[in-house]
């Protein structure tokens, strides 16, 4: 039998956004229109583990020297239900609130190091654009 972990309450983990920063108000207030707690993450909080960011259980807090601050803003979803994230997402573009880095907190990335999780935003990311730029290529040869 598989045993279930429990999902972590609503929570929006931000990085990069500063809360003293238009953006970063601007993102909050549409959060909080949406009854979604939010939680900065610092570039002191980089080399703890996705789940102790999130505050879950069982995560305790790592003892690891600082890591490199990477310079783009980030956005991780704990405890959503799919009609939740929809709701977010909608808001944010309806009020043009482009974040690159966005994930959803699962049962494998919780014991990454969050500054591992936004190195792999950012490739994902890349990947996604040379997929792209390789499937337009074609089109304009032709």
């Amino acid at each position: 039998m598989k045993a279930r972990i429990p999902q972590p309450k609503e929570l929006v983990l931000l990085y990069g956004l500063d809360e003293t920063a238009p953006r970063g108000a601007a993102v909050r207030q549409l959060l909080a229109a949406l009854r979604l707690e939010a939680r900065t993450v610092t570039d002191e909080m980089l080399s703890q583990t996705v789940g102790w960011c999130a505050g879950l259980p069982g995560y305790p807090p790592q003892q690891e020297a600082p890591c490199a601050a990477p310079a783009e803003e980030a956005m991780v979803l704990c405890g959503l239900s799919k009609s939740r994230l929809d709701e977010l997402l909608k808001a944010l573009s309806e009020n043009g609130i482009s974040i690159s880095l966005k994930a959803v907190l699962t049962e494998h990335n919780r014991s990454w190091r969050f500054a591992d999780l936004l190195t792999e935003l950012g490739r994902e990311r890349e990947a996604v654009k040379a997929q792209l730029r390789q499937k337009q290529a074609p089109q304009e040869e032709n």
